[in-house]
């Protein structure tokens, strides 16, 4: 998964996101400033909850200002956006492959394929927005 920034006036920002891989005083401070477990934190931020949002681009920022507090990040809803890697993609698309027939497999697949022109790549550990070319 990738976080994206992306306030008018400034270039975006992109982190990728992998929840079984953050560090665990960053989950205890997301717990903390949201009020619910890291699972349930997880299922939030899936479904769009702002303030689990706003906690995931707080740890975000954090490591490159260590002082930063939760209540200095503000911003509109729509400057922040999770979406897929490609690595994300070929794993829909695998599971697509094995449960979906037909016109619906094919449906499926071209739409992964329309997200993969834009997708963003992890790169040593950075999130890169560039044209990828399917492995499949």
């Amino acid at each position: 998964m990738i976080i994206t920034y992306k306030l008018d006036d400034e270039p975006e920002r992109a982190w990728p996101f992998d929840a079984g891989k953050m560090m665990s005083p960053e989950c205890e401070a997301i717990e903390r400033v949201t009020g619910v477990d890291y699972l349930e934190f997880q299922k939030r931020l899936a479904t769009g909850n702002a303030k689990c949002r706003r906690a995931l681009l707080w740890v975000f920022l954090k490591r490159e200002h260590p002082t930063l507090r939760f209540d200095d990040v503000t911003f509109p809803y729509g400057a922040v956006d999770i979406e897929f890697s490609v690595e994300d993609l070929g794993r829909l698309e695998k599971q697509a492959r094995d449960v979906l027939r037909d016109d619906e497999l094919d449906d499926t697949l071209r739409a992964l394929d329309v997200l993969r022109e834009s997708a963003y790549e992890v790169v040593e550990g950075k999130a890169v927005r560039k044209p990828a070319v399917s492995d499949i």
